[in-house]
């Protein structure tokens, strides 16, 4: 799984820069400057944020892939247990005995 995740330093700096060439390009007065003094860091936070939400939600993703990816006998096998264990077929296992019982499986 390989995620291409931008370096946050990398693009903090390169939201400095570009910040700097427009105010470069622009002649500004001192007010208009204070003013975007004040409003960069309130951008940095909100493009820091998405892509933080980005990054998250790409691990979500990969991680709890949305019930259409996975198997349809897995999604069966789960709705059986489901009505078995309403219906009152759940059984009851000590730790010991889950350990036994499932450990054997999954090797």
């Amino acid at each position: 799984m390989k995620l291409d995740i931008p370096n946050p330093y990398i693009l903090k700096k390169r939201i400095e820069l570009e910040a700097l060439r427009t105010i470069k390009m622009m002649e500004l007065n001192e007010e208009e400057r204070r003013l975007v003094e004040r409003i960069a860091p309130v951008l940095e936070d909100s493009l820091r944020y998405k892509i933080v939400r980005s990054i998250i939600d790409a691990l979500l993703e990969k991680s709890f892939p949305p019930e259409e990816m996975l198997h349809e006998d897995l999604i069966k096998e789960v709705e059986e247990a489901e009505k078995d264990i309403k219906s009152g077929k759940g059984k009851r296992y000590t730790y010991g005995e889950f350990k036994r019982q499932f450990s054997t499986k999954a090797d």
